[in-house]
């Protein structure tokens, strides 16, 4: 496990750029085919959710209540995600870029 925080408080929070660096520094100690999992920290581990299951990126929030059982974005995903290393080099990792 590791806790990526940003320390600058006169910069904006950049979410995606820490969660980049969170998968940069997990992909060094991890195989491709190993579960690397984002979670954001506002959000609770719930023991019912299997976070060991990986054989394709997924959005585990939508395995919590908060959600419904539904996903909380329309055309993005947040929360708690689970992909293998391998995949989230496929995916470019997450985006700096805000969309509107």
């Amino acid at each position: 496990m590791y806790v990526i925080e940003q320390k600058d408080t006169v910069l904006a929070f950049r979410r995606a750029w820490l969660l980049n660096i969170g998968i940069h520094i997990a992909a060094a100690h991890s195989a491709e085919n190993n579960c690397i999992i984002t979670h954001d920290v506002d959000m609770q581990h719930n023991k019912a959710v299997d976070h060991t299951w990986c054989d394709k990126p997924i959005l585990l929030c939508a395995e919590i209540s908060c959600s419904g059982g539904g996903t909380l974005y329309a055309t993005c995903a947040g929360g708690v995600i689970s992909a293998t290393l391998k995949d989230w080099k496929h995916i470019n990792r997450y985006t700096n870029t805000t969309y509107r």
